[in-house]
């Protein structure tokens, strides 16, 4: 007997593998190489479109603040979704560390 899989936490996973593959294009790309903008993009897009499936999703929200924390200059967007995740999970100290780093580099 097939195994039920919900459709949405399959799209979920395949959301996640295409990130972890935009990520592994990254480690190859230059600074200045012309793709690395449509490959951030692309990048961003795929961890919203999981935290659209899954608002609670804290590897994606995670995810998609330290991308924001990574990226310089955009600390702030970083923060909304570092925070969001830590109301989920109040005790992460990963969380915690990233959001103080954050709150570092506005100041």
């Amino acid at each position: 007997m097939a195994k039920n899989i919900n459709p949405k936490q399959k799209e979920i996973e395949r959301l996640f593998k295409a990130a972890a593959s935009h990520e592994e294009t990254l480690l190859d790309l230059d600074e200045d190489d012309p793709e690395l903008d449509g490959i951030l993009e692309d990048l961003e897009i795929v961890f919203r479109e999981i935290i659209k499936l899954d608002p609670k999703n804290i590897e994606a929200l995670t995810r998609l603040g330290e991308f924001f924390l990574e990226r310089g200059g955009a600390e702030d967007e970083a923060l909304i979704h570092l925070e969001q995740a830590l109301q989920l999970d109040p005790k992460n100290k990963k969380l915690q560390k990233l959001i103080k780093n954050a709150k570092a580099a506005l100041d």
